[in-house]
């Protein structure tokens, strides 16, 4: 995965080809409890639109705040819903004041073993996501790629 400027992210998956469930642990370091992430496959095409998000942040009670979020627009600001596959086990952290993981299983159909994903961050304003930077140059840009799941290691 291209590590852009303000962040770096990494992320870990483990496949089971016979139950077509993958793991996943997604890292990005360099953010804030201001800010949120999200991880996410595109079973459509690349980029955002059409992507099935995985989102988390840390809620003004500190608790952090994990869920599932389709991507049908730019101008989306991430509202809760139901992705094209089953998600479970999910949860996230926020430590050492910088860092934030989103943790799930994916459900994915058997033909998903190349897939394009998407990897962003913006900030919280009234406590809820909101548009993450688009000028050009942003890092947010630059963040999608493909990824062979049945390789599983972690980019």
């Amino acid at each position: 995965m291209p590590r852009p400027s303000c962040f770096e992210c990494f992320l870990h998956w483990s496949c089971d080809q016979s139950t077509n469930k993958v793991d996943i642990a997604f890292r990005l370091t360099g953010t804030s409890n201001s800010r949120w992430i999200a991880w996410g496959i595109n079973p459509t095409g690349q980029g955002m639109v059409g992507a099935q998000a995985l989102v988390a942040y840390q809620t003004s009670s500190s608790a952090m705040h994990a869920y599932t979020s389709p991507v049908p627009a730019y101008h989306t600001w991430l509202p809760e819903g139901s992705l094209s596959f089953g998600v479970s086990n999910l949860s996230a952290t926020f430590e050492n004041g910088n860092e934030m993981m989103i943790f799930a299983t994916l459900a994915l159909d058997g033909a998903m073993k190349t897939v394009n994903h998407v990897w962003q961050e913006g900030p919280l304003i009234e406590g809820n996501p909101r548009k993450h930077d688009i000028s050009p140059g942003s890092p947010n840009l630059r963040s999608l790629g493909t990824l062979n799941l049945l390789d599983n290691h972690h980019v």
